[in-house]
């Protein structure tokens, strides 16, 4: 029984058969089922994987498993033939391409993850109107560009993993708290400057301790000082004008 109550106890959380109801019942069954998949793929990752370093691994398992299916990568597993009549004695690898439809970012990868002891989590670029209608536009903005100063465009994709609307575009900034680089792309710019260095919080907010907003914060004050010695000055020279003028 105590594994049967712990079964229902995980298809019990994000659950579709209990989220929708229907007329035909073979519907809801089919859902259910579906359920009972999801909670079996969660414990084998469990004895595969060592998950104990994840806050919530359930919520991190049925967020992965979202990212692979909106970006389609759940077509490049191999298939249970393949896997059945692989020779691992062999020590060959399965040939894997990546997938060319969707940008995807590896935390932590440098290039090469074939020899990996565990999966790394991907951050998979989605189209950001499919994530939030016309009536939540604002959403959609990037917000590498809002943080760089310029107009942030609409056009953007939602990294996954993040949960950011990021653009593909490659935009040069001169500040000193911007990104240094010229190629890179908005997308590129996040996960491999802003990311390391802190700037984002999880939820894709500028942290205000980081020290790119700090210099941000001085780089603006600074300015403002540059900008109210300039309108003194020029204040004070329109009032010697006029005194000028009226004594003449």
């Amino acid at each position: 029984m105590q594994g049967v109550d712990r079964l229902d106890q995980i298809c019990a959380r994000f659950s579709l058969a209990d989220g929708h109801s229907f007329k035909r019942w073979h519907k809801k069954l089919g859902l259910a089922l579906i359920d009972v998949a999801r909670a079996n793929a969660y414990l084998t990752r469990k004895l595969a994987v060592n998950m104990s370093k994840e806050r919530d691994p359930h919520r991190a398992f049925v967020t992965e498993l979202i990212s692979e299916l909106l970006s389609g990568k759940w077509k490049e597993a191999p298939s249970e033939r393949q896997m059945f009549y692989t020779d691992t004695s062999s020590g060959e690898d399965v040939p894997e391409q990546a997938s060319p439809s969707s940008t995807v970012w590896i935390a932590g990868g440098n290039g090469d993850t074939r020899n990996t002891g565990s999966p790394q989590k991907c951050c998979s670029a989605v189209a950001s109107k499919h994530f939030y209608t016309d009536m939540n536009r604002k959403r959609r903005k990037c917000v590498v560009c809002r943080w760089e100063g310029r107009y942030a465009t609409e056009v953007t994709d939602v990294g996954v993993l993040h949960n950011v609307c990021l653009c593909q575009s490659v935009h040069v900034s001169n500040k000193p708290y911007t990104c240094p680089q010229t190629t890179w792309t908005c997308w590129e710019k996040y996960h491999r400057f802003y990311l390391p260095n802190k700037l984002f919080s999880s939820t894709g907010k500028v942290r205000t301790s980081s020290p790119l907003c700090k210099l941000k914060r001085e780089q603006q004050e600074h300015n403002g000082n540059a900008n109210d010695t300039d309108t003194g000055d020029t204040v004070v020279s329109s009032r010697r004008t006029a005194v000028r003028a009226i004594a003449l």
